[in-house]
């Protein structure tokens, strides 16, 4: 996982130059025009995963469709959350054999276990991640995912002592301001 280059040619190139990566695959969306123009020029297939295109998004890219048709064109595969994503994948130019409802892979790792079973020893590396978190596997645990500024106070305040609280910001340039609240020890990863 990296940080997507400014969509300029310049830094694009030095990006490709130096990731040397064969497929790019994007997560939900960023298709920028001149970064698919130089995957293509590369031969570098370009995939979406858990595709998704909000009605507002749709909306705009609309606007500039003649401008964008080249850019969803050449997006060699697009696994789309919803029917109603992949259809909007398809009128912004991505060829429909391309594109498939995969669904969303946000439950994709959920796994349902019997009552009574060590649900860690089921995946593998989760004991070890635990212990490099100075986790304590006997208390319950509550892990708030993708928040923002403010909200990581607003979780420190009101969770309650005998809960351990996991608080992982939706950017990374946000990992300080959740520091600053943080009263106890912390681990960036």
């Amino acid at each position: 996982m990296v940080r997507y280059p400014l969509d300029f040619s310049s830094p694009v190139n030095r990006f490709l130059d130096v990731a040397q990566t064969r497929p790019v695959v994007l997560v939900e969306l960023e298709v920028w025009p001149n970064f698919m123009e130089q995957c293509d020029r590369r031969h570098i297939p370009v995939c979406v995963v858990n595709g998704r295109l909000s009605e507002r998004s749709f909306k705009r890219y609309c606007w500039i469709r003649p401008l964008l048709r080249s850019t969803f064109v050449r997006l060699s595969a697009v696994g789309a959350q919803t029917q109603a994503y992949a259809r909007r994948f398809i009128h912004l130019g991505t060829s429909a054999e391309r594109v498939q409802v995969l669904d969303s892979m946000k439950w994709d790792t959920a796994k349902v276990v019997p009552q009574g079973t060590d649900a860690a020893q089921l995946i593998p590396g989760a004991l070890e991640l635990a212990e490099q978190l100075g986790l304590d596997r006997s208390r319950p645990i509550l892990v708030a995912g993708s928040t923002a500024p403010g909200e990581d106070k607003l979780l420190i305040d009101t969770c309650p002592a005998e809960v351990q609280l996991i608080i992982v910001p939706r950017k990374p340039e946000w990992f300080e301001l959740v520091t600053q609240h943080a009263p106890v020890l912390f681990a960036a990863r």
